[in-house]
Parts: structure tokens; sequence; C-alpha cells
């Protein structure tokens, strides 16, 4: 059986920690770095961002590339980065630098033994 994804209530998935990559990535962009908002409900509309004509509450959009594939429209220079999961980038930062994390002490198994706490 197929695994059923979590549906999140926010248009963007939610931050991990520190992490936040849904955003415009054009670095000449006045939005480049700036994330899209997670929820609009209750915001007031922002003249003159849409090149559509139409007034938004953020300065991006969601549209999509084709089934499952969400992206953002940046309302600024009309860039679409794809929409992804900071918990995945998350865990892919760590397993890539848990090489740079300290071994962990290396000693005797042995309660009280003298080499218990030794480290190598």
């Amino acid at each position: 059986m197929a695994k059923v994804p979590k549906i999140f209530s926010e248009r963007i998935p939610p931050a991990v920690g520190d992490i936040q990559v849904n955003f415009c990535k054009d670095p000449k962009c006045a939005n480049f770095g700036q994330p899209a908002l997670a929820s609009i409900k209750g915001l007031p509309y922002l003249p003159g961002i849409s090149k559509t004509g139409k007034q938004s509450r953020d300065t991006y959009s969601i549209s999509s590339r084709g089934s499952n594939q969400p992206e953002l429209r940046c309302h600024y220079c009309n860039d679409t980065p794809p929409i992804k999961s900071n918990l995945a980038v998350s865990e892919e930062l760590a397993r890539m630098t848990a090489y740079l994390q300290p071994p962990q002490t290396i000693g005797c198994t042995t309660p009280g033994c003298i080499n218990a706490a030794a480290d190598v």
C-alpha cells in the first residue's frame, strides 16, 4: 500500500530549525532569500505586486509543473523555484555533515573498569 503524504495546512512546508528553502533563487531579484508566507488567511492584500493585475497577499503564488510538482511563482521576477521539504533538506544536511561530529568516547563497557571512560 502506498504511503499517504501528510497534508499541511500551510501553503509551504514549515521551517525545520533555521532551515527554510522555499524562496526566490534569483540573486538579482528583490525577493531573493525572502521565504513565502506559510499562511495568507486574514492578511491584507498588497497593492501593485502581481503582474496579472490582481492583488495578492504574498509576494509569491503557488503553481504547479504538473501533478505533484508544486512550485512558487515570484511576483517580482516571475521565477518558479520548486517547493521543497525543509525536513528532507535538514536530514540530508545532517547526513552529509555527520563525519564532522566528534567521535564518541571509546572505552570498556564493564562498570567499574578503570578504562570505562578512556578516550582513544
